[in-house]
């Protein structure tokens, strides 16, 4: 479906504004924590390098680009490394541009009209954005109940309180912010805290740590 693992991969961690310095701290506690899905948000100064420098890594990261709001940047990120890409909104220049190199794209949407857009477009799942404004877990229930066919990631306000919630109303997947990277644990270097996060995350969502999969 979306060339990512979502059966066993279902929280994609979004870094966004997290300083160069503190990139490989954040993402290390990730993945201590069980997150493998790592989306770097173009508008975080030295994206497209920690985007290259991850990819050159022996970690077991799937990292991808977030906020990609035209072709430009998103040929810049595939020319990075990004492995997928990831819209606000739905272009399909962008979808168009990721398909060619083989790579998924989930464009950002809302309404069910602009759901059937994206899919018809060909993204490989549509992120659902922002739906915690306008219903959290119901909202992505109705949706999904005449549009069951289409893959459908959830963002925006997702946290380990509700995780649980989502990927019970259909939920393919969660892309997780703040609640996850907390900008006050990264300027504090508290690296366990945000490990403590990826794990509740993780345990919300019935995964398995990469530890107890070594």
């Amino acid at each position: 479906m979306s060339g990512l693992d979502f059966s066993r991969d279902k929280v994609i961690a979004i870094v966004r504004g997290v300083p160069p310095q503190h990139a490989d701290d954040v993402a290390s506690a990730l993945l201590a924590g069980g997150v493998r899905l790592i989306e770097v948000t173009l508008d975080t100064p030295g994206a497209l390098h920690t985007i290259e420098r991850w990819r050159r890594t022996s970690l077991p990261l799937r990292v991808g680009a977030g906020t990609v709001l035209g072709v430009r940047e998103a040929r810049d990120a595939l020319l990075a490394g990004a492995e997928y890409l990831i819209s606000p909104h739905t272009d399909e220049a962008i979808i168009a541009c990721g398909r060619e190199a083989g790579v998924p794209v989930f464009p950002g949407a809302l309404t069910p009209t602009e759901i059937v857009r994206a899919h018809h477009a060909g993204a490989s799942a549509v992120k659902v954005f922002p739906v915690g404004s306008v219903g959290g877990p119901g909202y992505l229930k109705d949706v999904l109940a005449p549009l069951g066919h289409v893959p459908l990631v959830a963002v925006g306000g997702v946290n380990a309180g509700n995780a649980r919630a989502y990927l019970d109303a259909g939920a393919v997947a969660l892309g997780v912010g703040g609640s996850l990277v907390d900008p006050g644990l990264v300027r504090g270097g508290r690296w366990d805290d945000l490990t403590g996060r990826a794990r509740a995350l993780v345990a919300a969502c019935a995964l398995t740590p990469l530890e107890e999969n070594a």
